[in-house]
């Protein structure tokens, strides 16, 4: 059985959001990146997705993914809004224990 799909959706760029910016990992005393987006799916829904990298220190370094539903109660414009949030944050480590001698 052979099956084939193609699927075409409208985009509008005017509803998404992104951000860059610096991060500080108070548990390991560090900085790190972060990059997030957020996309509005209706006036009131937006739904927004973030990720975080913690640069290695002490041979232990962190990546948080946070996944996020924003409810939209007030917006007097584009630079004001009041909104509530509900989400999941997910916090990866990797610890490299170096070889002894």
């Amino acid at each position: 059985m052979l099956s084939a799909n193609v699927f075409a959706q409208e985009f509008d760029l005017t509803k998404l959001r992104a951000g860059a910016g610096l991060v500080y990992a108070t548990e390991i005393d560090n900085i790190g990146i972060n990059l997030n987006g957020a996309y509005s799916i209706t006036e009131e829904w937006e739904a927004s997705l973030g990720f975080s990298h913690i640069f290695e220190k002490d041979y232990v370094r962190y990546n948080v993914l946070d996944l996020d539903a924003h409810y939209v109660f007030y917006q007097h414009d584009e630079k004001l809004n009041v909104y509530g949030l509900a989400g999941l944050g997910f916090t990866f480590w990797k610890a490299t224990i170096p070889a002894m001698e």
